[in-house]
């Protein structure tokens, strides 16, 4: 019940910060003061929605949001005028291309089709460092209350692989916990975030270390935060509220992957320690 509530709570935020209520027949509901009165005006989740999914593929209860995702993209692309800051600027084909892989998660389920949602929500991340056009602005507002999507797909990737990931889809998860403004803020106040970047680490702490060596030490800075090992691990701790499966490879793996985020640490140290 408690997973049930956080998603409706992401739902909530995803549709109260990205959409107006004339782009969207669910915004004039989720302004309403109480939620519960939200909840109560829309279908209740399915116990197909709620059901665990097949092996490889996301909960169907996620669907809801990449639907209202999709359409408000929808509604964005429709209204991108003809000329080079409309529909012959590069930004239109990247925002098509990331409604075509909504469009994807929504036919298949398949967590592998949310993966490949990221390079493109990173690429719509940049409109926050360039001077874009504002459809690809409001685009990269709904990549990020996506997030949420990706983040689920991670967790059920991680329970269906009993905790072992590809080099690949390391980096690909990694993108996701050194990039600025890829997860939406308000999406976990309800509930903590099911993986977060230690748990990315626990998975395979040298790859971790290597890939994120090998990219801008301000991607590992951000990775990290302020935080020292014994804070970045403690809800993998037998007693913590860490997925089983990643607090079962850290108590076998413990000291490795305290000393390979400390090498990282110090890494990240040095690098701005040095003009």
């Amino acid at each position: 019940m408690k997973k049930t509530t956080y998603i409706i709570s992401i739902f909530l935020t995803f549709i109260h910060s990205n959409l107006s209520a004339q782009d969207h027949p669910f915004r004039a509901a989720a302004t309403k003061r109480n939620p519960d009165d939200y909840i109560t005006s829309q279908p209740e989740f399915t116990a197909v929605e709620l059901a665990a999914p097949p092996v490889g593929e996301i909960q169907k209860i996620h669907l809801r949001l990449v639907s209202s995702a999709k359409d408000g993209l929808a509604k964005t692309l429709s209204a991108v005028p003809m000329g080079p800051d409309g529909q012959g600027s590069p930004w239109f084909t990247k925002v098509q291309s990331f409604k075509a892989g909504l469009d994807a998660v929504a036919a298949s389920h398949l967590q592998t089709d949310c993966f490949a949602l990221i390079p493109q929500t990173a690429e719509l991340l940049k409109t926050k460092q360039d001077t874009v056009p504002e459809f690809a602005t409001k685009a990269s507002g709904l990549a990020s209350g996506c997030s949420s999507v990706i983040i689920n797909a991670i967790e059920r990737h991680i329970i269906d692989q009993n905790g072992t990931v590809s080099a690949e889809n390391m980096k690909s998860f990694m993108t996701v916990f050194t990039l600025p403004g890829f997860l939406s803020e308000g999406d976990w106040e309800e509930s903590p975030i099911p993986v977060d970047g230690p748990g990315i680490m626990i998975l395979d702490p040298t790859t971790t270390v290597t890939q994120l060596k090998a990219q801008l030490s301000s991607n590992a800075s951000y990775f990290i935060g302020n935080r020292d090992a014994t804070m970045a691990f403690k809800r993998y701790e037998p007693d913590g509220d860490g997925l089983d499966v990643l607090k079962t490879k850290y108590t076998t793996n413990k000291s490795t992957i305290i000393a390979k985020w400390n090498e990282l640490k110090s890494w990240v140290e040095e690098q701005a320690a040095t003009p």
